[in-house]
């Protein structure tokens, strides 16, 4: 996807992999495009006309068909390669603790409930709850056998130390466990990674009041028994005897691969990939990116120990190798995005009804003398002839006549338009009547990535109902004339 960078990742083979890139959608909360590569990262084109939320952080298909997504508010899942996205379960706030292992998956409800779901996320069921108040963060090593963490990014200022937990039988029964250290006062943010069910990673760090934080590395060789400070970094108080590790940053999420239990990632905050090969004794870059300072955690996808990708702010990178990273050709550089009086809006044509089902193309001209560009989706309210608003179902996607491109990059030099669609049923054939259809005098439209709205005279004639309630129209994603190929403008 030309000029905009691609977020969570997840490969299912060398070649194939999925990633999510973030649009703002003016109106509607920002949103988040699936796009897919066939060539291990170098080109990226839509996967699916469906925006995915702007919350999903973590992204993981098992298949090309089954994929998951989760972040700070829910899960959402896909069987048909991405095309459509449901959300399958609300999740803790604050927690994104989800685990799947094909179609079985658990995760931390909103309610700080464990639940399950055998189906892919279709149906899910409670289990004997984690001996812990609030589980944040969830480590599955096999069907039946996981570990539990009750020790998160969110920890209340007060609470008692972390608490940790192994089941073995699925949930059924739990096993408390000891911490090295709590959570709050000392760590502040904590992940847990099981290789099997003795061996397993902790990270920890310290909230810090400057861009440096403590931070702790420790492993177990006995599932949870005793544990072994392999680095840290802590001014205040030196561990002496024990590796180092950058004081920059916070720590993101760690990654480890059971096929070589020793090499080990770390995401940090400020776009850096960590890396230890010795079981996390020393750490170093994994690459050597010039803007870090400047970018959020990468976000990686590791297929086996040695093949693995890094998207940050600025660039994706590769390993081929598990030590060598290579930047992979960028994107072209964006052009900035437009101003809402950089364009002027105007009706570009209206369609003729078939099947009861019509539509109009809107155009959006850059009117400035400086080039920009535009991505996502427009606002869209409906004017009658007083200037008052009317009630109007706004909904994202094709309608019968109007293909929907999916949100494009489209840069616009000056004197060049944009263009997005909306459909509408002339006749509320559930009902079949035309009672509850509305005519508009005038559109306005707040242009993708703006704030303000701009406004055309417009004679939309019979916008109606299905069934009922409230007239509905769907509105299409800017694109290039060339992008509809139903009907065009």
């Amino acid at each position: 996807m030309p000029g905009y960078r691609v977020g969570p990742l997840s490969f299912i083979s060398l070649t194939h992999g999925y990633g999510l890139i973030r649009f703002d959608t003016t109106g509607l909360s920002p949103a988040q495009q699936l796009v897919v590569t066939e060539d291990g990262g170098a080109t990226w084109q839509v996967a699916t006309q469906t925006p995915l939320p702007a919350w999903a952080s973590t992204l993981e298909f098992i298949d090309a068909d089954d994929g998951y997504a989760w972040g700070s508010q829910g899960l959402d899942v896909t069987h048909d390669g991405g095309q459509l996205w449901a959300l399958s379960l609300n999740l803790a706030l604050g927690s994104e603790a989800v685990s799947p292992i094909g179609m079985s998956i658990w995760a931390i409800s909103s309610s700080n409930v464990l639940q399950t779901s055998a189906d892919g996320g279709s149906t899910w069921q409670k289990t004997v709850q984690p001996p812990m108040p609030d589980p944040s963060v969830l480590s599955r090593v096999s069907i039946n056998v996981a570990y539990v963490l009750g020790c998160g990014q969110n920890a209340p200022s007060g609470s008692e130390p972390g608490d940790l937990a192994r089941t073995e039988d699925g949930g059924r029964t739990w096993e408390r466990l000891s911490l090295p250290q709590g959570c709050t006062g000392v760590a502040d943010w904590s992940d847990l990674v099981a290789l099997s069910i003795s061996d397993l990673w902790l990270v920890q760090f310290g909230q810090p009041a400057t861009d440096m934080s403590a931070k702790w590395v420790y492993r177990s060789h006995d599932g949870g028994a005793h544990w072994t400070l392999m680095a840290s970094q802590n001014d205040g108080s030196p561990n002496q005897g024990t590796g180092t590790i950058s004081p920059i940053g916070d720590f993101g999420p760690l990654s480890v691969l059971a096929s070589e239990p020793d090499r080990a990632w770390l995401a940090e905050d400020r776009g850096g990939l960590l890396v230890t090969t010795d079981g996390g004794s020393h750490w170093k870059f994994a690459y050597s990116d010039p803007n870090i300072d400047a970018l959020g955690p990468p976000y990686v996808s590791f297929l086996d120990a040695v093949h693995g990708w890094a998207a940050t702010g600025d660039g994706l990178w590769r390993t081929t190798d598990g030590n060598s990273w290579t930047e992979m050709a960028s994107p072209p550089e964006r052009t900035t995005g437009c101003r809402a009086d950089q364009l002027r809006l105007s009706l570009d044509k209206t369609l003729r009804g078939l099947a009861s089902q019509t539509g109009a193309f809107f155009q959006l001209e850059n009117i400035s003398g400086t080039a920009c560009s535009l991505f996502g989706y427009p606002g869209f309210q409906a004017l009658d002839m007083s200037g008052s608003i009317e009630a109007v179902d706004v909904s994202y996607g094709g309608s019968y006549q109007i293909n929907d491109p999916g949100p494009h990059n489209v840069p616009l030099s000056p004197g060049q338009s944009a263009y997005f669609g909306v459909g509408w049923g002339d006749f509320d054939a559930v009902r079949d009547t035309s009672d509850g259809c509305i005519n508009t005098a005038r559109v306005v439209s707040d242009p993708p990535n703006t704030n303000s709205a701009l406004s055309t005279s417009a004679t939309l004639t019979s916008i109606c109902p299905e069934g009922g309630g409230t007239p509905r129209v769907t509105i299409t994603a800017v694109a290039p004339k060339s992008a509809f190929d139903i009907a065009s403008p």
